[in-house]
């Protein structure tokens, strides 16, 4: 505790000028790939020196060896220099071992900075015993040994709380980017800095000879999460289908990534080749047969929770009232179906679900919604008919 008080006084009078510290917390995550990751989370932004990091892992005395010796994990390496003590039998039925940092260097003279809420991996261990049970935290034994978990920042206690972090729920869905392509976007319901372990969907579409081109993937998701389609283009029952699969490579925070909660992030751009009238993400009869429907393993969890079926309801299908729609320049130009009948009302929501734009449109022709000052952003077309009302998402 000397050690610990000295240091922080130390440091502190070094850096006393400096504006507030965020608090810092900690996690140990089970990446779903026989792995365990140490995370640190800010709560707010901060480049400057971690000064210190102190934390224990515990497991049953009788299982050993639980796990391999720890992997540091660049470029948190370079300002949270680890080691590790030799484990010790606390005389309680479970075996410890501590892990150390004390650090002098600035984020900033790496070119790096934390930003609140993301979760930071400091370390990787292979898990050596399948099913053993590891913990992270505090006990009688580590308060009474002065291995509690600790963090200092610029020499001043930031010590936060032990956390889990979540596996959320995720959905998937296909939207036209209103510039001939389609973009698949993933959408959780927490933020997520895990492993994306595997991915499976399908695209649907109505047939009329459109095809998609070459898969499109900014280069840090292609880094993390390769996708390749599986097979051709298969035609039936009046639709296009094309399957897709992909396979991560390591977790989202060794990638210095996160998926926020309910934000669309895009896996994939795919050009439109010849005249897509609507695309979907499809969990349907044929995705059923043929081994396509949406699948998404997080940290070795099913978490797949939903596709763009979920924005229609139990009226038509989109396709058959609005065929195709296109955003060209500042305008959003909706073709409506020739078949319907009655009245069609046309409403462009907004992210928070308030309508920016509306038009009583006509069946058979192609609607034009000014977009005109509206910010860019993800948005919803809803139609209202007699039959029911359809939504699809798209950007502008």
């Amino acid at each position: 505790m000397l050690n610990r008080i000295f240091w922080s006084l130390a440091l502190g009078a070094v850096f006393m000028p400096c504006i507030a510290q965020p608090q810092v917390d900690i996690t140990l995550a089970d990446n779903g790939n026989n792995q365990l990751e140490v995370r640190l989370r800010p709560n707010g932004p901060f480049n400057e020196v971690v000064s210190g990091v102190v934390f224990t892992l515990r497991w049953q005395e009788t299982v050993s060896p639980v796990l391999s010796v720890f992997e540091p994990t660049w470029p948190q390496s370079e300002y949270v220099p680890l080691y590790s003590t030799p484990i010790v039998n606390g005389g309680n039925g479970y075996l410890y071992r501590t892990y150390n940092a004390v650090a002098l260097s600035l984020l900033s003279d790496f070119g790096l900075a934390w930003e609140g809420g993301q979760e930071y991996t400091i370390c990787t261990m292979d898990i050596l015993a399948p099913g053993a049970e590891v913990f992270l935290g505090n006990d009688a034994y580590t308060a009474a040994n002065n291995r509690n978990f600790f963090v200092s920042l610029n020499g001043v206690s930031r010590t936060g709380t032990v956390y889990e972090s979540p596996t959320p729920s995720t959905r998937a869905s296909a939207v036209n980017s209103g510039s001939g392509f389609i973009d698949v976007l993933l959408t959780p319901e927490s933020d997520y800095f895990g492993w994306v372990n595997e991915i499976d969907f399908t695209l649907r579409w109505p047939a009329n000879g459109a095809s998609l081109g070459a898969i499109e993937q900014a280069d840090s998701v292609l880094s993390n999460l390769p996708v390749s389609k599986m097979g051709g283009e298969v035609t039936e029952g009046g639709f296009t289908y094309q399957r897709f699969h992909g396979e991560g490579t390591r977790s989202l925070a060794v990638s210095h990534l996160g998926w926020m909660a309910n934000e669309d992030h895009r896996l994939l751009r795919l050009p439109v080749i010849g005249t897509m009238t609507d695309a979907t993400v499809a969990d349907d009869e044929w995705t059923n047969d043929h081994d396509g429907n949406y699948s998404l393993l997080l940290n070795g969890e099913q978490r797949a929770s939903g596709t763009d079926e979920l924005l229609t309801t139990t009226g038509p299908g989109f396709a058959e009232v609005i065929p195709m729609m296109q955003v060209v320049n500042d305008e959003l130009r909706v073709t409506t179906s020739p078949n319907g009948s009655g009245p069609l009302l046309l409403t462009v929501l907004n992210a928070s679900g308030q309508p920016v734009a509306q038009h009583r449109a006509k069946w058979g022709v192609v609607e034009r919604i000014s977009l005109s000052g509206v910010a860019s952003g993800m948005y919803v077309l809803h139609a209202s008919t007699t039959s029911g009302p359809v939504a699809r998402r798209f950007l502008y």
